[in-house]
Protein backbone atom coordinates (compact mmCIF):
# COMPACT_ATOMS: atom_id res chain seq x y z
CA UNK A 1 0.00 0.00 0.00
CA UNK A 2 1.47 3.26 -1.12
CA UNK A 3 1.14 6.25 1.23
CA UNK A 4 0.74 9.60 -0.65
CA UNK A 5 3.51 12.08 -0.10
CA UNK A 6 1.79 15.19 1.39
CA UNK A 7 5.04 16.86 2.36
CA UNK A 8 4.81 20.71 1.94
CA UNK A 9 7.32 23.53 2.19
CA UNK A 10 9.37 23.74 5.31
CA UNK A 11 9.51 26.92 7.39
CA UNK A 12 13.10 27.52 6.28
CA UNK A 13 12.10 27.32 2.61
CA UNK A 14 9.29 29.82 3.18
CA UNK A 15 11.65 32.24 4.93
CA UNK A 16 14.18 31.98 2.11
CA UNK A 17 11.49 32.57 -0.52
CA UNK A 18 10.08 35.58 1.38
CA UNK A 19 13.56 37.02 1.79
CA UNK A 20 14.30 36.67 -1.92
CA UNK A 21 10.94 38.25 -2.79
CA UNK A 22 11.63 41.15 -0.45
CA UNK A 23 15.06 41.73 -2.01
CA UNK A 24 13.64 41.63 -5.54
CA UNK A 25 10.78 44.00 -4.59
CA UNK A 26 13.18 46.45 -2.96
CA UNK A 27 15.44 46.35 -6.02
CA UNK A 28 12.52 47.04 -8.35
CA UNK A 29 11.26 49.87 -6.16
CA UNK A 30 14.74 51.41 -6.01
CA UNK A 31 15.10 51.21 -9.80
CA UNK A 32 11.69 52.76 -10.40
CA UNK A 33 12.36 55.47 -7.82
CA UNK A 34 15.65 56.40 -9.49
CA UNK A 35 13.93 56.49 -12.86
CA UNK A 36 11.10 58.71 -11.63
CA UNK A 37 13.55 61.11 -9.94
CA UNK A 38 15.66 61.30 -13.10
CA UNK A 39 12.55 62.01 -15.18
CA UNK A 40 11.36 64.70 -12.77
CA UNK A 41 14.80 66.32 -12.71
CA UNK A 42 14.98 66.30 -16.51
CA UNK A 43 11.53 67.84 -16.81
CA UNK A 44 12.45 70.55 -14.30
CA UNK A 45 15.68 71.30 -16.16
CA UNK A 46 13.81 71.55 -19.47
CA UNK A 47 11.17 73.78 -17.89
CA UNK A 48 13.86 76.07 -16.49
CA UNK A 49 15.54 76.33 -19.89
CA UNK A 50 12.18 76.98 -21.52
CA UNK A 51 11.35 79.72 -18.98
CA UNK A 52 14.79 81.28 -19.48
CA UNK A 53 14.28 81.25 -23.24
CA UNK A 54 10.90 82.98 -22.89
CA UNK A 55 12.42 85.67 -20.65
CA UNK A 56 15.26 86.24 -23.11
CA UNK A 57 12.85 86.49 -26.04
CA UNK A 58 10.81 89.08 -24.18
CA UNK A 59 13.86 91.16 -23.28
CA UNK A 60 15.18 90.86 -26.82
CA UNK A 61 11.96 92.14 -28.38
CA UNK A 62 11.95 95.10 -26.00
CA UNK A 63 15.60 96.04 -26.36
CA UNK A 64 15.97 95.66 -30.13
CA UNK A 65 13.00 98.05 -30.43
CA UNK A 66 14.90 100.72 -28.47
CA UNK A 67 14.67 104.15 -30.09
CA UNK A 68 17.52 106.63 -30.52
CA UNK A 69 17.49 109.24 -27.72
CA UNK A 70 16.30 112.05 -29.99
CA UNK A 71 12.85 113.38 -30.80
CA UNK A 72 9.78 114.51 -28.88
CA UNK A 73 8.94 111.27 -27.07
CA UNK A 74 12.44 109.86 -26.99
CA UNK A 75 14.61 109.68 -23.91
CA UNK A 76 18.02 108.53 -22.84
CA UNK A 77 19.23 104.96 -22.96
CA UNK A 78 20.67 104.35 -19.48
CA UNK A 79 22.30 101.13 -18.31
CA UNK A 80 23.66 101.09 -14.75
CA UNK A 81 26.17 98.60 -13.37
CA UNK A 82 24.90 97.71 -9.89
CA UNK A 83 25.11 94.98 -7.26
CA UNK A 84 22.81 93.85 -4.47
CA UNK A 85 23.68 93.39 -0.80
CA UNK A 86 25.03 89.88 -1.51
CA UNK A 87 27.40 91.14 -4.22
CA UNK A 88 25.36 89.70 -7.10
CA UNK A 89 24.85 91.65 -10.30
CA UNK A 90 21.64 93.69 -10.15
CA UNK A 91 21.97 95.93 -13.19
CA UNK A 92 19.17 98.24 -14.29
CA UNK A 93 18.28 99.35 -17.81
CA UNK A 94 16.00 102.24 -18.77
CA UNK A 95 15.17 103.09 -22.37
CA UNK A 96 12.39 104.08 -24.76
CA UNK A 97 10.98 101.45 -27.06
CA UNK A 98 8.55 101.25 -29.97
CA UNK A 99 6.60 98.41 -28.46
CA UNK A 100 3.63 96.66 -30.03
CA UNK A 101 0.37 97.53 -28.27
CA UNK A 102 -2.04 94.54 -28.37
CA UNK A 103 -4.78 96.53 -26.58
CA UNK A 104 -5.07 99.11 -29.35
CA UNK A 105 -6.07 97.65 -32.72
CA UNK A 106 -5.86 101.02 -34.47
CA UNK A 107 -2.28 101.67 -33.40
CA UNK A 108 0.31 99.16 -34.54
CA UNK A 109 2.82 100.26 -31.96
CA UNK A 110 3.31 102.77 -29.19
CA UNK A 111 6.34 104.51 -27.74
CA UNK A 112 6.82 103.49 -24.14
CA UNK A 113 9.41 103.90 -21.44
CA UNK A 114 10.82 100.57 -20.29
CA UNK A 115 12.61 99.91 -17.00
CA UNK A 116 14.25 96.52 -16.35
CA UNK A 117 15.37 95.79 -12.80
CA UNK A 118 15.53 93.23 -10.01
CA UNK A 119 13.25 93.74 -7.02
CA UNK A 120 13.15 91.81 -3.77
CA UNK A 121 9.89 90.14 -2.77
CA UNK A 122 9.65 90.24 1.03
CA UNK A 123 6.81 87.70 1.11
CA UNK A 124 8.82 84.99 -0.65
CA UNK A 125 12.33 86.25 0.17
CA UNK A 126 13.18 85.91 -3.52
CA UNK A 127 14.27 88.36 -6.20
CA UNK A 128 11.97 89.01 -9.15
CA UNK A 129 12.87 90.32 -12.57
CA UNK A 130 10.50 93.25 -13.07
CA UNK A 131 9.61 95.22 -16.17
CA UNK A 132 8.13 98.68 -15.64
CA UNK A 133 6.20 100.22 -18.53
CA UNK A 134 5.19 103.90 -18.79
CA UNK A 135 2.81 104.46 -21.69
CA UNK A 136 1.44 108.00 -21.35
CA UNK A 137 4.65 109.93 -22.01
CA UNK A 138 2.81 113.22 -22.73
CA UNK A 139 0.96 113.33 -19.42
CA UNK A 140 1.48 116.64 -17.56
CA UNK A 141 1.58 114.68 -14.32
CA UNK A 142 4.09 112.11 -13.21
CA UNK A 143 2.78 108.69 -14.16
CA UNK A 144 3.85 105.65 -12.18
CA UNK A 145 4.91 102.78 -14.42
CA UNK A 146 2.87 99.59 -14.51
CA UNK A 147 5.09 96.78 -13.29
CA UNK A 148 5.05 93.20 -14.49
CA UNK A 149 6.99 90.34 -12.92
CA UNK A 150 8.46 88.51 -15.90
CA UNK A 151 10.47 85.96 -13.90
CA UNK A 152 10.81 84.91 -10.26
CA UNK A 153 13.66 83.58 -8.14
CA UNK A 154 16.39 85.47 -10.00
CA UNK A 155 19.95 85.37 -8.65
CA UNK A 156 21.39 88.14 -10.82
CA UNK A 157 21.15 90.04 -14.08
CA UNK A 158 24.00 91.69 -15.93
CA UNK A 159 23.92 93.93 -18.99
CA UNK A 160 26.91 94.77 -21.18
CA UNK A 161 27.03 97.19 -24.07
CA UNK A 162 29.12 97.10 -27.25
CA UNK A 163 30.22 100.47 -28.65
CA UNK A 164 31.75 99.03 -31.81
CA UNK A 165 35.18 98.44 -30.29
CA UNK A 166 34.71 96.99 -26.82
CA UNK A 167 32.13 95.82 -24.32
CA UNK A 168 31.22 98.19 -21.48
CA UNK A 169 29.53 97.45 -18.16
CA UNK A 170 27.36 100.54 -18.29
CA UNK A 171 25.97 102.93 -20.86
CA UNK A 172 24.61 106.46 -20.89
CA UNK A 173 23.48 107.84 -24.22
CA UNK A 174 24.06 111.38 -22.96
CA UNK A 175 27.75 110.53 -22.55
CA UNK A 176 27.93 108.79 -25.93
CA UNK A 177 26.77 111.53 -28.30
CA UNK A 178 23.09 110.59 -27.85
CA UNK A 179 23.64 107.20 -29.42
CA UNK A 180 22.60 103.64 -28.68
CA UNK A 181 25.08 100.80 -28.17
CA UNK A 182 25.71 98.63 -31.21
CA UNK A 183 24.74 95.52 -29.28
CA UNK A 184 23.54 94.46 -25.84
CA UNK A 185 24.51 91.33 -23.91
CA UNK A 186 22.17 90.00 -21.23
CA UNK A 187 23.24 87.43 -18.61
CA UNK A 188 20.66 86.08 -16.18
CA UNK A 189 21.29 83.64 -13.33
CA UNK A 190 18.41 81.63 -11.86
CA UNK A 191 18.49 79.99 -8.45
CA UNK A 192 18.24 76.20 -8.45
CA UNK A 193 15.98 74.53 -5.89
CA UNK A 194 17.51 72.37 -3.17
CA UNK A 195 16.29 69.17 -4.83
CA UNK A 196 18.16 70.06 -8.03
CA UNK A 197 21.42 71.30 -6.57
CA UNK A 198 24.65 69.51 -7.32
CA UNK A 199 27.95 69.70 -5.51
CA UNK A 200 29.38 72.04 -8.14
CA UNK A 201 26.59 74.55 -8.69
CA UNK A 202 23.44 76.01 -7.25
CA UNK A 203 22.63 78.43 -10.05
CA UNK A 204 21.60 78.15 -13.69
CA UNK A 205 22.83 80.89 -16.03
CA UNK A 206 21.99 81.94 -19.57
CA UNK A 207 23.67 84.61 -21.72
CA UNK A 208 22.42 86.13 -24.94
CA UNK A 209 23.61 89.05 -27.07
CA UNK A 210 21.89 90.85 -29.92
CA UNK A 211 22.41 93.93 -32.07
CA UNK A 212 20.23 97.05 -32.02
CA UNK A 213 18.86 98.00 -35.46
CA UNK A 214 18.51 101.69 -34.55
CA UNK A 215 22.09 102.02 -33.27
Amino acid sequence: MNIPDNKGFSLLELLVAMTLMTIITASLYSSLSIGFRAREKSENAIEEKRAAGIVMDLLKQEIISALPPTGILAGTFEGSDEQDAMGNDADTLVFYSAAYNPDDEETACDIVKVEISIQADDSTEKNNLVRGITTNLLSPKTVDPSEDIICTDIRSINFRYFDGNEWKDEWSSSDNENSLPKAVEVSISFNITDDEKSDEEDVNSITYSFSLPCA
